[in-house]
């Protein structure tokens, strides 16, 4: 699963492998920029020959295109910036998020803290196929950590969760040894 995408820059120690290397799914950005850069290039051009026919159909598809691109960045809570710049790495041990143009924020979290897996997806989500991971440190969602806008969401899920039970199972602890 590992794919052409930038690296995170990140070493990994000697026994640790990647399982899983990916960034938020670039058909968000897409989609976006059609729904509002089209309609917006649309009423430009409409101001600049004067005409209001154009300019109030194109204002109409505007109004649309933010009814229907509100859910692709409430969803994912990220502005396009970092959307453009997410990067994500999961090895057989720990989870690294990476994010950030001009300075840059990398965290790191080993897998045995975590519970309890799942994947969101909205209407718009389902369509392109991409999805919110949630990673969570309790079973009831609390102190969550979520991989944001990926495609396959399902299938990464999965190598998630069983990358988190051989993790524990490698330091031989129990699902309950965790507090």
């Amino acid at each position: 699963m590992v794919s052409n995408i930038p690296k995170l820059q990140v070493p990994l120690s000697s026994n640790e492998h990647l399982l899983w290397e990916g960034r938020p799914a670039r058909i968000i950005l897409v989609v976006t920029a059609l729904l509002l850069g089209l309609p917006t290039l649309i009423i430009l051009f409409a101001l600049l020959i004067m005409n209001i026919k154009i300019l109030v159909i194109a204002s109409a598809l505007l109004i649309i295109g933010f009814v229907i691109a509100r859910p692709l960045f409430y969803k994912t809570g990220l502005t396009i910036s970092e959307l453009l710049t997410m990067r994500y790495q999961l090895t057989d041990q720990r989870l690294i998020t990476s994010k950030g143009l001009l300075s840059r924020q990398v965290s790191e979290l080993d897998l045995v803290y975590f519970r309890a897996t799942s994947v969101n997806q909205n209407h718009i989500f389902r369509i392109f196929g991409v999805g919110n991971i949630h990673l969570s440190r309790d079973q009831y969602g609390g102190s969550t950590i979520e991989i944001i806008a990926i495609s396959e969401p399902v299938q990464i899920k999965e190598l998630a969760r069983n990358a988190i039970l051989n993790r524990r199972a490698a330091l031989g602890m129990h699902y309950m040894d965790i507090a």
